[in-house]
């Protein structure tokens, strides 16, 4: 009898240690597959950009009759500081070519959010093409009026 017993206190005993290493072992590949937020890899620092102003701007619209205009200064963030020091020496070409695109609006043109969205996007657009090689990222209005 004590035999019988011997046996299947053995065979409790193996059944509860293999119960226990899968237990273990399931609750370590859950807890690997779920990634905490201070296990996350790191994100890649934005990009310190490098604020330029671009100076006041004050010309007509392209409203019939020639009797609106628009005052505007603004500030553009660019990738580095070469590109800053660049469109500082071009101010004569930054001028014109901003200029050329606040005489070919309307003030319906410029209506709303979107309109001054899409201002913003062809300022720095043909800024990009025609001075900065594509280093401007953003651009902000830091005044603005149309009368």
């Amino acid at each position: 009898m004590k035999a019988l017993i011997g046996k299947v206190g053995l065979i409790i005993l193996a059944a509860v240690v293999v119960v226990a290493a899968a237990g273990g072992a399931a609750y370590f590949a859950v807890r690997s597959a779920m990634v905490k937020p201070a296990e996350a890899p790191a994100k890649v620092e934005k990009q310190t950009l490098k604020p330029v102003e671009i100076g006041e701007f004050l010309t007509n619209l392209a409203d019939p009759g020639g009797r609106r205009v628009i005052h505007v200064k603004m500030e553009i963030r660019v990738a580095n500081e070469k590109t800053a020091t660049k469109l500082q020496e071009d101010g004569s070409a930054i001028r014109d070519q901003v200029l050329r695109i606040l005489r070919s609006k309307t003030v319906t043109d410029l209506a709303g959010e979107d309109g001054m969205d899409n201002l913003a996007h062809e300022i720095m657009n043909r800024l990009n093409v025609t001075v900065a090689e594509g280093q401007i990222r953003e651009l902000y209005f830091t005044d603005i009026a149309i009368q």
